[in-house]
């Protein structure tokens, strides 16, 4: 069994869309953790380079204090105009439930997705959703998805980055913006094992 999480008395998570993949929009761990501390965030960590800011907060309002403190900071210190996703521990453990009773549950890891959404997406999102999805005929081919609320599961049949599924599409289709991890980053940030 792999270790659990670098920690796992954090309450919240933020999750940053599109750092350090690539050239662009590279920070540090240092300045993460930073811009977290600034904003009112206790305990501050990170895991990955990807944009996973774990931290404490006595309160969701109080979170989402420390998400729009973190998001400013990364505007004008950084330059980074990026989705700044606030979610609780709970809502990744409720994620992982979901995802465990999704029938194309399993497989490998590495192509399964938890995408976090700013904001619900519309309810009419669910019928665009389910025009790229179910049945190899459709857009998404063989990939898979489920949306519950904010939380929305891909499985990608030959992998993330041969998926139809692209993140433009999904915001297109979601109308809202969202990031992924892949179903063992979901683990480790939710504080459990991580999983085969």
């Amino acid at each position: 069994m792999r270790p659990a999480a670098p920690r796992t008395d954090h309450t919240h998570v933020l999750l940053l869309r599109g750092i350090n993949v690539g050239r662009s929009n590279r920070v540090g761990k240092d300045t993460l953790i930073r811009w977290a501390q600034a904003a009112g965030g206790e305990a501050v960590t990170t895991h990955l380079a990807s944009g996973n800011v774990l931290f404490r907060a006595s309160s969701d309002a109080a979170a989402e204090g420390v998400r729009e403190g973190f998001a400013r900071r990364a505007r004008e210190e950084g330059g980074l105009d990026v989705p700044v996703v606030l979610v609780g521990v709970g809502t990744l453990r409720r994620a992982l439930e979901l995802h465990d009773a999704l029938p194309w549950a399993g497989g490998a890891p590495q192509r399964t997705q938890l995408t976090v959404l700013e904001d619900d997406p519309a309810p009419e999102a669910a019928a665009a959703l389910a025009a790229l999805d179910h049945g190899d005929d459709r857009p998404a081919g063989p990939d898979r998805t489920a949306l519950e609320g904010r939380l929305l599961w891909t499985r990608c049949a030959t992998g993330v980055a041969d998926s139809p599924l692209t993140p433009a599409r999904l915001d297109r289709a979601l109308g809202v913006r969202g990031t992924a991890r892949n179903l063992t980053t979901v683990r480790v940030l939710a504080g459990l094992p991580a999983g085969d």
